[in-house]
Order: C-alpha cells, then structure tokens, then sequence
C-alpha cells in the first residue's frame, strides 16, 4: 500500500468512529424518552458552560501575547509603537470629526429625528378669522407660518 491508500484507510476509520459515537451519543441523549428535556437542559448548559470557559482563555490568552508581543525584539516594539501611534491618531481624528458634525449639524438628535409626528402636531395650529380658515406653524415664538386661506 502505499502513502495515499494508508492515508484514505486513516480517514475512513475515523470517519466510522465518529459517526458511531455520534449515533451512541444520541441514543444515550433519546432514551429513556422521559428524561430527554432534563438531559436537553443539563447539556446545553454543560456545553454554554465549556464554551464560555474556552472563550475567556481563549481572551485572556489574547492579552496576555498582546502584552508580551512588544518585548520579544526591537523589531516588533518598534511596530507596536507605530501602531499604537497609528491608533491614537484615528481615535483622535474620530473625535474631531465628532466636534465638527456637533458644531454643524448639532447634536446627535437631529440625525435620529426623534418624534418628528409630536413636535409638528405640537406646532400645527389652525386659524380662523372672519370668513377664512386655515392652518399654519409656529416657527418662532412670536411668528406663524400659514398657508393660502380659504374664502
């Protein structure tokens, strides 16, 4: 035999061990039919469990070979150093994009148009005067803009 048909061998044995322990592990899960929610539940959570175990490793790993990566050579502590500038300048240049869209446009409300329908129902007021009806806004205070009057 030779490296290729070892190989297609290696891979068909573990394919039929998976797939025989797949089975065997729903079979465990189904029977007996009546403790299948409680085993549903307790392996889910097992699983969420482990999960989130791995993941906050797998996190902290991260940080700690972030923390470490600068030291290992002049090299990469000269490119820690320029990214960390690199990241400093778009942070700030993010802000003061912020400053000029503030300085503007005005805040951030004016973007999302919170309750347009209320403030206009607010502003709308109807006018009537000897035979002319209408309707009209207020834009100021003191001033009302209106619309072509009735007769």
């Amino acid at each position: 035999m030779d490296i290729f048909e070892k190989t297609a061998n290696i891979i068909k044995a573990h394919w039929k061990n998976s797939i025989s322990r797949l089975k065997a592990y729903f079979k465990k899960l189904l029977f007996p039919l009546y403790l299948f929610p409680i085993k549903l539940l307790t392996y889910s959570s097992y699983y969420i469990v482990k999960f989130v175990i791995k993941l906050i490793l797998a996190f902290i790993g991260l940080i700690i070979d972030t923390i470490k990566y600068p030291f290992k050579s002049l090299k990469h502590f000269l490119k820690a150093v320029f990214f960390a500038g690199l990241g400093i300048y778009l942070l700030a240049s993010f802000f003061v994009i912020l400053i000029v869209l503030d300085n503007e446009y005005g805040t951030i409300k004016n973007f999302f148009c919170r309750n347009p329908d209320y403030q206009l129902k607010k502003s709308v007021v109807r006018i009537v005067g000897g035979y002319s009806e209408g309707s009209g806004f207020f834009i100021a205070d003191d001033r009302v803009i209106t619309n072509f009057h009735r007769f």
